[in-house]
């Protein structure tokens, strides 16, 4: 999937989710979500900041504050935007969706996955069904196979084989992991929710990894 049809995948999901954000009570706004730590008015305004990235200025008093560590920055940042804007963030995200925006230290590449991710962050844990673009979701997947610092994935994983049911996508060698795209994305970046819609002998391997270490988010 090359840049411009990208931005055109992430531009359909963000106003899908702001689709979602606006049938929600106050109570779901509130409700944890699939991402460690944050609600789901914090993935929605982690996906607002996004759109409006923090100044450098801001960047680095959050990287002083979390003693450089990225995810810790990312946390930070997060919670100060979902403050900020609250339940905004589904309006920001509908009148911005074609916006390409990028904050420091990512690329679009990076944000294709990031919008897939925090969509299923934000419906999974609510009961929702917000579908994914399957190719995008693959391309997410292989990027975060293959970037190691990103989430550690391929060293997780070491030992077992992951296959898309409904994509065109595989990687790794040893016991079968299988199923859609979708829940091997999640799988993959450390979130347990993933793994009901998996099957294959090496998916009992995979929960005991995700027992012992679960990402951070992003």
């Amino acid at each position: 999937m090359d840049e411009q049809r990208a931005w055109r995948v992430i531009a359909a999901q963000r106003i899908a989710i702001a689709d979602l954000l606006d049938g929600l009570t106050p109570e779901q706004w509130a409700v944890p979500s699939l991402c460690a730590g944050w609600t789901v008015t914090d993935v929605a305004g982690h996906l607002a900041a996004v759109l409006r990235p923090a100044s450098a200025r801001a960047t680095l008093s959050a990287a002083v504050r979390a003693r450089g560590r990225l995810h810790g920055m990312i946390d930070l940042l997060t919670r100060e935007a979902a403050a900020e804007y609250g339940i905004r963030s589904a309006a920001m995200l509908r009148a911005e969706a074609t916006s390409t925006s990028l904050p420091k230290l990512t690329n679009w590449r990076n944000i294709l996955f990031d919008t897939q991710i925090h969509a299923q962050d934000i419906a999974r844990p609510l009961g929702l069904r917000l579908p994914l673009d399957v190719d995008a979701a693959a391309q997410g997947a292989d990027r975060i196979w293959r970037v190691g610092f990103l989430f550690g994935a391929r060293k997780r994983f070491a030992g077992l084989r992951f296959e898309a049911s409904d994509a065109e996508w595989s990687a790794g060698e040893g016991p079968l992991v299988r199923g859609p795209v979708a829940d091997l994305l999640l799988v993959l970046s450390g979130r347990p929710a993933g793994l009901s819609g998996l099957d294959g002998a090496g998916v009992p391997v995979a929960a005991e990894r995700l027992g012992v270490s679960r990402s951070a988010c992003p």
